[in-house]
């Protein structure tokens, strides 16, 4: 995703938007339900414990995802390949370690 609004940066503004403007009644809980769901399944494919606490692992993940599109956004030159690169390592260590 990172390297798709790297990209495509218009697209960070237009998902912003988006999400500024959602209804109030939206389910706001399905992103981090739906990765913390991902991340149970890796745990699982590597037989790590179940002990995590997914819930807050994956909106921590699902922020730094949009820190490192609002930083794009105020400076193109930033490097998000890179930024990406140290949040799966983050979330490597933290799942698997």
């Amino acid at each position: 995703m990172i390297a798709h609004l790297h990209r495509h940066p218009r697209h960070i503004r237009m998902m912003a938007e988006a999400l500024i403007n959602q209804p109030q009644d939206l389910d706001r809980g399905r992103r981090w339900r739906d990765l913390a769901a991902i991340m149970a399944e890796a745990r699982r494919d590597r037989r790590r414990p179940g002990d995590a606490d997914l819930r807050s692992l994956a909106i921590i993940v699902g922020g730094g995802i949009d820190a490192i599109m609002r930083e794009r956004l105020v400076d193109p030159a930033y490097d998000t390949a890179g930024a990406a690169h140290e949040l799966v390592r983050m979330m490597e260590h933290l799942l698997f370690d």
